[in-house]
């Protein structure tokens, strides 16, 4: 999900220059980029192509060591990008800069009042949890290898990382990879396309997987993620999937309606923590504008409502 405009027609104008090709338009809903079909296509239709050598991966960064690419997340693809932005000439100059400036949607740059909103749920518990990995990464990251590496900046190519890799690896093996254009696809759970590696080609491909007109909106999967975590990573919170799992004492998840013992316990918890009927909220959330304040509202309502259903039907039992 982007923010900032501004280079995107330099990034297609990069893109096809060097050998991408595409048969859509990029557009604009509600001030959030999107992909729309130029012409009527038919399902299996491929409508872009992106050149291996377009893509940033693993490859291109080999001085860094196993245990630091174990240790965070995309390590490479994240030192990379730091380091080709830094550059005048880079070949992957015009991506960059097609990179949202402002990333102030995505929870780890939530302000101090819309994170009150959320003050008191097991998303802000997360949430707590990814700043302090990144802080951890940051610090590993530093006293391993490279003290030059500003905080602002690696947090920042991190979460941009985070929210634009795909994974197009076997099944044991993480091949992270950015598929520049692709990239610019929305999420939809019902999508009307997909990506593949086409071997002979030698490109990524996005292809139709129904017929589709001109104009009509093109969406890909990111996945089936749970929503919390698709607001974590990207910043929008999807009305799917809004299913509240916690861990164990095993570190395994479990839905909150087969928690027992000391795990129930913390639901009650919660409850006590509850600060004012749900109904109180209608009222308060009517006057909210903010996108981010509404996503915090949203999780944090939904939050109470399954916890609340969940111990109603434990004290039913």
């Amino acid at each position: 999900m982007d923010k900032d405009f501004r280079n995107v027609k330099n990034l297609n104008d990069w893109f096809l220059k060097n050998k991408g090709s595409h048969d859509i338009n990029i557009v604009t809903y509600n001030n959030e980029l999107g992909i729309e079909l130029n012409s009527d296509k038919k399902e299996n239709d491929i409508i872009l192509r992106c050149p291996k050598e377009l893509t940033i991966d693993d490859s291109l960064l080999n001085n860094y060591d196993k245990v630091i690419e174990k240790k965070i997340f995309g390590i490479k693809i994240i030192l990379f990008l730091i380091q080709e932005s830094k550059k005048e000439n880079s070949f992957f100059k015009e991506y960059i800069k097609s990179l949202p400036v402002d990333l102030s949607h995505l929870p780890p740059y939530w302000d101090k009042e819309t994170l009150e909103i959320i003050n008191d749920t097991f998303f802000y518990d997360d949430l707590k949890k990814l700043k302090k990995q990144i802080q951890k990464c940051y610090k590993f990251l530093k006293e391993e290898k490279n003290k030059k590496i500003k905080y602002k900046a690696f947090k920042y190519f991190l979460l941009i990382v985070k929210s634009r890799c795909f994974n197009f690896g076997e099944k044991d093996k993480n091949n992270f990879i950015i598929l520049p254009m692709i990239d610019l696809f929305n999420h939809s759970v019902e999508p009307n396309c997909k990506i593949i590696f086409d071997e002979e080609q030698k490109s990524y491909n996005v292809i139709l997987t129904k017929d589709c007109k001109k104009g009509e909106p093109l969406t890909i999967t990111y996945g089936i993620r749970l929503a919390n975590n698709i607001l974590l990573t990207y910043g929008f919170f999807p009305e799917e999937y809004r299913f509240l799992y916690l861990k164990d004492k095993d570190n395994q998840y479990e839905h909150i309606s087969s928690l027992e013992g000391e795990n129930l316990k913390i639901l009650y918890d919660k409850v006590l923590k509850f600060k004012k009927p749900i109904e109180e909220y209608d009222e308060e959330i009517k006057n909210v504008t903010n996108e981010n304040k509404k996503n915090a509202y949203s999780i944090m309502l939904d939050e109470k409502k399954q916890i609340l259903e969940a111990v109603s039907n434990f004290k039913l039992k």
